[in-house]
């Protein structure tokens, strides 16, 4: 099943994020359509577990980049985008995508010891230079399993 993307893009005008953009010599404006947060913590799930199963070292080393952008997009998520995300969730069909991100997250972001959780953490200090608390990985883990546990409720 595909996810209906083109139903959940939120056009962003660039006139309003960048200054005077020129194209070709001329002023003018464009819009980008940005998947919103449910799709692309979908997309960010399931590159989380490809790059990790994966047999090249440059592809395992990525994954946790990936784990990163969820805890990322989960930290800037406000209650309205939360509110959208369990609908869109919700209507997916719980026997194919979501079902198997559900196992993904159970797998892999399923307590604050969990693999992609420490892996997380791990990048986040070495690389970002962000400090992620054991509160911090606890709850990531949580809003992880809640999110996609409330897709049951939102039918």
């Amino acid at each position: 099943h595909k996810l209906d993307i083109l139903r959940q893009l939120v056009r962003v005008h660039l006139r309003q994020r960048l200054t005077a953009a020129t194209i070709g010599g001329s002023h003018g404006s464009a819009s980008v359509f940005v998947p919103h947060a449910a799709s692309f913590l979908l997309m960010k799930v399931f590159a989380f577990r490809d790059r990790w199963r994966s047999a090249k070292n440059e592809d395992r080393e990525r994954a946790p980049y990936h784990a990163f952008d969820m805890f990322m997009l989960l930290a800037t998520m406000d209650r309205a985008e939360w509110q959208e995300a369990v609908g869109i969730l919700g209507s997916q069909d719980p026997t194919a995508v979501v079902a198997e991100a559900r196992v993904i997250i159970g797998q892999y972001f399923g307590s604050a010891s969990a693999e992609g959780v420490l892996e997380m953490a791990a990048y986040a200090r070495t690389r970002m230079s962000v400090p992620v608390t054991e509160k911090n990985r606890a709850e990531f883990s949580a809003d992880m399993r809640e999110l996609f546990s409330a897709s049951d409720r939102s039918r």
